[in-house]
């Protein structure tokens, strides 16, 4: 995979975090000094959302996708056994899913053209995952299938989370989880 093709999904993960690192704030301009006495105090502001485009929105979800990939392949890398490796799997997949539902909530309050546009920008971006990621991934999930199935499947979960940022195909594939978190 050649670099060209990564680039577009660094610039997203660090969109994310930047955005999430500063309060769910977008910041223009120069910095502001962090305190005055005449601001309200922090708990008084109303946090404004981070608006995307449905380009941005889209390559924001495959940005999650493919870090929760390389997390996943990072954790399962030393094949550690089941028991030390699934209630990290299981924490990393819940931090996922809070990422991708909350991106989702966004899409949610589009237009119906914006929405397909993020369908189609995210399917892109799944589309640029580098093989060799991929791969190892794949390999990891099969070395655990004959030791602890349900850990096979928590690592195969992975490969479909994105679901959780579409909640018209969550309501489909997994009505529980859409009815837990509130979609």
């Amino acid at each position: 995979m050649s670099k060209i093709k990564f680039i577009p999904i660094l610039c997203a993960v660090m969109l994310i975090w930047g955005a999430w690192g500063c309060g769910g704030e977008k910041q223009t301009g120069s910095p502001q000094p962090t305190a005055k006495a005449a601001e309200p105090t922090a708990a008084l502001k109303t946090e404004q959302p981070v608006s995307f485009s449905p380009a941005e929105l889209g390559q924001a979800i495959g940005a999650i996708y493919l870090e929760g990939l390389s997390q996943v392949t990072e954790m399962l890398k030393d094949r550690p056994e089941p028991a030390e490796v699934k209630p990290k799997l299981q924490g990393l997949k819940e931090s996922t899913i809070q990422k991708l539902v909350e991106l989702g909530r966004k899409r949610e309050a589009m237009k119906e053209a914006d929405r397909t546009a993020v369908e189609a920008a995210s399917r892109l971006a799944l589309n640029t995952v580098p093989a060799d990621l991929f791969k190892a991934y794949q390999d990891a999930q099969s070395y655990y299938l004959p030791k602890d199935n349900d850990l096979f499947n928590l690592i195969a979960d992975f490969n479909i989370i994105t679901q959780y940022a579409f909640f018209d195909l969550l309501k489909k594939q997994a009505p529980k989880e859409a009815e837990r978190l509130g979609i």
